[in-house]
């Protein structure tokens, strides 16, 4: 699905404050609620928005980079989607980077193993993201 400027807004905002209501988005964005409860139905079910979320005080974040072997590429893509919304493919010595939010190291720990479990990972680096 191509997304226009407004749809970038839309996401933009949610990105800020998931809970920012149709009517406060509308409000700032100078279009009508319908409008903008009409794009993000379009965009949950064409999968551009697949969750909302919330962060706490208490949450961190790391980054694992990772190697995979690209015959397995849909099967991983899917299995770490359950992991993790945030995927970016990259360029350089790693494949794949995604986000993990956690908040304690046993946590962060099983999420890692979680990810070096899945079929057709090779290699992982996991970088603890400071600010």
């Amino acid at each position: 699905m191509e997304i226009d400027n407004l749809d970038e807004k839309i996401i933009e905002m949610l990105r800020l404050n998931s809970r920012f209501t149709n009517r406060a988005i509308a409000s700032v964005l100078k279009v009508s609620e319908g409008t903008i409860r009409r794009r993000i139905k379009i965009m949950q079910d064409k999968k551009v928005i697949t969750k909302f979320t919330i962060e706490t005080r208490d949450q961190k974040e790391a980054i694992v980079l990772l190697t995979y072997d690209f015959k397995k590429k849909p099967e991983v893509m899917k299995s770490l989607s359950k992991i993790s919304a945030v995927l970016y493919e990259v360029a350089g010595k790693s494949d794949l980077a995604i986000v993990i939010t956690y908040t304690n190291l046993m946590e962060l720990n099983e999420l890692i193993d979680n990810i070096q479990e899945i079929e057709g990972i090779k290699k992982t680096e996991t970088m603890i993201r400071l600010k």
